[in-house]
């Protein structure tokens, strides 16, 4: 019997790992891609929690960039640049940022990017 409870212990202790281990690489395990920032500035909006109540003294820009890795590998994503009311500034227009993305959020920038500095096969696929 004890050692019928220590196998499905040790089962249980490994399906939890193994799912710790997913939810890491799924959320937090990023790339770094690339993209051009778009001509027209968005309206900067109100800020919404996840229950769609207004946080107050927050405003955004809401953005859909064209990312592409390394690779060549394109995804649309959503993004918001949030901050203070009359300290978040928007994407300069045109201009070139570097993030890095997991599979299911931004987990760093956009930041900008000169140019120079875009790997070729990437650039490419901007322009």
């Amino acid at each position: 019997m004890k050692s019928f409870i220590t196998l499905l212990l040790v089962i249980l202790l490994g399906f939890a790992g193994f799912m710790g281990y997913e939810y890491y690489q799924s959320v937090y395990a990023s790339q770094t891609v690339y993209a051009k920032a778009p001509s027209n500035i968005p309206e900067a909006n109100d800020v919404l929690d996840d229950s769609g109540k207004k946080i107050v003294g927050l405003k955004g820009y809401s953005y859909i960039l064209k990312f592409v890795t390394k690779e060549g590998k394109i995804e649309n994503r959503h993004v918001l640049i949030s901050g203070e009311a009359d300290e978040v500034k928007p994407l300069v227009p045109n201009s070139y940022v570097e993030a890095k993305i997991s599979q299911k959020r931004v987990t760093e920038g956009p930041n900008g990017v000169k140019e120079s500095e875009i790997p070729a096969n990437v650039l490419a696929k901007l322009k």
